[in-house]
C-alpha cells in the first residue's frame, strides 16, 4: 500500500468558480453566440497546455494583462471566434468578475479516506502565496501533511528539482506514493519520469485507452 498520494491544487481538486466558460459564453452570448461547452474545454485545455500560467515569471499586474491577453488570443482563435469576441471585453470579464475556488465534487470524503487509512496527504502547486490561505477557507489545510507552491520555492513545474526538493523536504519515498494531476507537460511528463506512479486527470476526455489516465479525481483511492 502507498504511503502518500500527492496532488496538483488548479482543476485537479479545486475548480474557479464561475468557470472559464460560464464568462467567455456570457460574453459570447451577447453577440448570439453559443458556444459548445465540451469543445470550449477541450480548446482551453489545449491553450494551458501550450500557454501555462507562470507565477513567478508573470510578477506584474501589466505581466498578468498580457499574458491572458495573448492566451485569450489563443483560445478565441481555436474556437474559431477571434473576429467575432471583443478581446477587451472578455479581459474586463475576467479581471472584474469576482471569483473563487471551489473543491471539486468528492474531494474532501477522499481527503477524509486517505487519513483514515493512513495515508499522508500532499499537495504540490504552481501557484502564488495565497494558496495556503484558500486551503484554509476550505477547510482542508490540516488534512495535507505536505505542500509545496512554487512562489514559495523558487521553482516550478515542469522543472524536476521542484519535485525532488518536496520529496527531500519531507523526506518521502518516491516508491511508496501516488501522484495526479491534470496537466501532461506540467504534471505526469516530470513526475513520471522521475519514476513516481503517476496518473493524469483527464475529465475531458482528450486522451484515450491509455494505462495512466483517470477521469476522476476521485479515482486514485482504488489505486492505492
Amino acid at each position: 500500500m502507498l504511503s502518500t498520494v500527492i496532488f496538483d491544487f488548479a482543476d485537479t481538486i479545486a475548480l474557479m468558480l464561475p468557470t472559464n466558460y460560464e464568462l467567455v459564453n456570457s460574453v459570447a452570448s451577447k453577440k448570439g453566440i453559443e458556444i459548445d461547452e465540451d469543445v470550449f474545454n477541450k480548446s482551453f485545455k489545449y491553450t494551458s497546455e501550450f500557454m501555462p500560467y507562470s507565477s513567478l515569471k508573470i510578477t506584474s499586474s501589466e505581466e498578468k494583462t498580457d499574458f491572458y491577453y495573448n492566451f485569450n488570443s489563443w483560445l478565441l482563435k481555436s474556437l474559431g471566434l477571434f473576429h467575432m469576441i471583443d478581446l477587451e471585453e472578455l479581459l474586463d470579464v475576467f479581471f472584474e468578475t469576482e471569483r473563487h475556488w471551489a473543491l471539486k465534487s468528492g474531494v474532501e470524503d477522499l481527503f477524509e479516506y486517505l487519513n483514515n487509512e493512513g495515508v499522508s496527504i500532499g499537495i504540490i502547486s504552481n501557484f502564488d502565496s495565497k494558496l495556503e490561505p484558500i486551503l484554509e477557507k476550505m477547510n482542508i489545510r490540516k488534512k495535507i501533511n505536505c505542500l509545496s507552491v512554487s512562489q514559495n520555492k523558487g521553482l516550478e513545474k515542469p522543472d524536476k528539482q521542484f519535485y525532488m526538493d518536496f520529496f527531500n523536504s519531507y523526506d518521502l519515498d518516491k516508491n511508496e506514493s501516488l501522484y495526479i494531476g491534470d496537466s501532461y507537460n506540467l504534471d505526469y511528463v516530470p513526475a513520471n519520469g522521475l519514476g513516481i506512479k503517476t496518473y493524469l486527470l483527464d475529465e475531458k476526455n482528450i486522451y484515450q485507452d491509455m494505462n495512466f489516465i483517470v477521469r476522476n479525481v476521485c479515482e486514485v483511492s482504488e489505486k492505492i
